[in-house]
């Protein structure tokens, strides 16, 4: 028989991850609550699940770090930007 616990936790874990889809790009500064695994071990009718929810984790962790390598290079940009004094500053985009 499937544990509820397990089943509510895997839903929370799904719920997550559609919340993290559906943001993209957009950071929105939500941090996920945390969680405990349930007393019980883990159904062996639910591991085909959980092996999917890891496939899309692992995805998700991969679009993420490609965000953050864009972001760490737009920051590296900006950074080369000498101070304003007074005048204009123009960035070369070709550097």
């Amino acid at each position: 028989m499937t544990d509820p616990a397990w089943v509510a936790l895997l839903e929370r874990f799904e719920r997550d991850l559609e919340t993290i889809a559906a943001a993209g790009d957009e950071a929105s500064g939500e941090v996920l609550a945390p969680w405990e695994p349930p007393a019980a071990p883990l159904p062996r009718e639910l591991e085909g699940r959980v092996r999917r929810l890891l496939d899309r984790q692992r995805a998700q962790r991969a679009r993420t770090r490609a965000v953050l390598r864009d972001l760490r290079g737009q920051r590296d940009a900006l950074g080369r930007i000498p101070a304003a004094r007074g005048g204009s500053a123009y960035l070369d985009t070709q550097a």
